[in-house]
């Protein structure tokens, strides 16, 4: 089954898990990346989509908005608090789900390593929840302490 979004498709329905029901069907994430068939399907689509939409706002201020003239930031800025919006919204879904396996497991410790990238340099100083957390993302999404 072929599932497009067009520029005509209304915003609440992407919101409301519209692309990533799509995608479901398609076999993607609605980001585009290939996951697996299984128990913790949607939740690693959702979790991809997550993900693609922090690149997404990470990239928006690459060198911290240096060189950018104001009206370039204000753009950034105004698209930056629409990611922020749909990420809370994504997020709030996520949260609901529950998480069947290992793979699913391992695409919230992803899309939790891309939303705080500080977590994979954690190794022997800081708080032990800290520590603990950052030990058990690196595990699951393969890199080593």
């Amino acid at each position: 089954m072929a599932a497009r979004l067009t520029a005509s498709t209304s915003r609440r329905f992407v919101l409301t898990g519209g692309a990533a029901a799509l995608a479901l069907a398609a076999g993607t994430s609605a980001a585009g990346s290939a996951f697996p068939a299984g128990p913790d399907a949607g939740l690693i689509a959702l979790c991809a989509d997550l993900d693609a939409m922090q690149r997404n706002l990470d990239a928006l201020f690459d060198d911290d908005g240096l060189g950018m003239d104001d009206d370039e930031l204000e753009a950034a800025d105004a698209a930056a608090y629409r990611i922020d919006l749909d990420q809370r919204h994504l997020l709030n879904r996520i949260c609901t789900l529950q998480v069947a396996g290992l793979g699913g497991c391992r695409a919230l410790a992803r899309s939790l390593a891309v939303l705080r990238p500080d977590l994979r340099g954690v190794s022997s100083s800081g708080d032990m929840d800290v520590r603990l957390t950052a030990a058990l993302v690196r595990g699951l999404i393969g890199e080593g302490a």
